[in-house]
């Protein structure tokens, strides 16, 4: 136990610099990211919500991919040029992991599964026990559309009040590294999906060690993703033990303590559900702390988020392309496909009728990507409310 005072310290930071506090005006933000179960991918946002790529299962499910905005030019398969340092981590951390994946040969057939697929089946594990309570449900169509998640910069410093206790127990005590636990559980308002230490993006810590033998499938076509005459019974065998499909990937380390010695000064990068109530860190010697995000670091990204959504192949008419489309959500869909590998096209899309019929002449199969540009949906918060 400590003998004298002492705090914990745990801080956000301005996404652009480390030394500096995170503030009204400096945002913590470092970028987004959506998972895609429906897919098995997960779209990347940079911190104002510009859409920058998508990082996607490799061709026949061997590795990672990464593929860039739809309908931006550039040449298929480059690498992202991400201006936040943490962001950029992060992912090339994760596309490193795929290169792994595939010499490994993993993610192919009966072998364990990629990087990408860990990843996103340990936050799905971990968001069953996230309920936000109605919070920001309506505001944002991001919201509504997927569940983005916002990457984090935070400090955690364990703090003494004055120099250690002299001798060889002061020497013990400064030598000593307390374990400390980010996230909680317990508390269904807790956002945190997982997080980096010390900028090392080769390994995500998930909450709790439990959830990587405790999750379920939820791959696609697995689980709730799988055929409709198989999910009823999923539901009603969730439960049970031999539902369990434990996430075994060297990406994830469960592992469920950071190490702290007095003085030190850690930095963790978090993954946190914008719709939580911040995040708790409990050290067992002091009180819990918890720090939350401010409405203003997220309210303009979420507004501005627009997802997009691999499709295919279609059958379309080569002269007006239709789709039944969602009356609820405002803005305008597109159509964006490739030409070649360099160019991109792009195609208004109609909504479509009750009846469903061929065109005259010859139809078009394509895959694409359907794009949305949001309209103004809900109401804009001020700028000093909270999350």
């Amino acid at each position: 136990r400590l003998v004298q005072p002492a705090r914990l310290m745990f801080r956000l930071l301005a996404s652009g610099d480390d030394q500096v506090e995170a503030s009204v005006e400096a945002s913590p933000v470092c970028g987004w990211l959506l998972p895609d179960h429906l897919d098995g991918a997960l779209e990347v946002f940079d911190g104002a919500g510009t859409a920058l790529g998508q990082i996607q299962p490799g061709r026949e499910g061997a590795g990672i991919d990464w593929q860039g905005v739809p309908g931006t030019p550039g040449p298929l398969g480059a690498l992202p040029e991400i201006p936040n340092s943490h962001l950029a981590g992060c992912v090339r951390g994760l596309l490193r992991q795929g290169l792994d994946d595939a010499d490994r040969g993993t993610g192919t057939g009966e072998r364990s599964e990629s990087a990408l697929s860990a990843l996103l089946r340990m936050i799905d594990a971990t968001a069953w026990g996230l309920d936000p309570l109605g919070r920001d449900g309506g505001e944002q169509l991001s919201l509504l559309v997927g569940r983005p998640l916002a990457l984090v910069q935070a400090a955690l410093r364990l703090e003494l009040d004055g120099d250690a206790v002299g001798g060889e127990q002061g020497e013990e005590l400064l030598r000593t590294a307390f374990p400390l636990r980010l996230g909680d559980l317990t508390r269904l308002d807790d956002g945190l999906m997982g997080y980096f230490v010390n900028d090392d993006y080769s390994r995500f810590y998930p909450v709790h060690e439990a959830l990587a033998s405790r999750a379920r499938p939820s791959r696609p076509r697995e689980g709730f993703l799988g055929a409709v005459d198989q999910v009823d019974a999923f539901y009603h065998a969730w439960a049970e033990a031999d539902t369990a499909s434990p996430v075994v990937h060297p990406y994830i380390d469960t592992d469920p303590h950071i190490r702290l010695r007095p003085g030190q000064l850690v930095l963790v990068t978090l993954l946190l559900d914008p719709r939580g109530d911040g995040v708790h860190a409990t050290c067992g010697l002091l009180p819990r702390k918890r720090i939350d995000l401010l409405r203003s670091h997220v309210a303009g990204p979420l507004q501005a988020l627009a997802p997009s959504f691999r499709f295919g192949p279609l059958l379309t008419d080569p002269k007006a392309l239709r789709m039944p489309l969602p009356a609820e959500i405002p803005g305008s869909w597109s159509w964006v496909r490739r030409s070649d590998p360099t160019a991109w096209d792009s195609d208004a899309v109609a909504d479509a009728s009750d009846g469903a019929r061929l065109p005259d002449g010859a139809a078009r199969i394509a895959e694409g990507w359907l794009a949305l540009n949001p309209g103004a949906f809900g109401r804009r918060p001020a700028d000093n409310e909270e999350v």
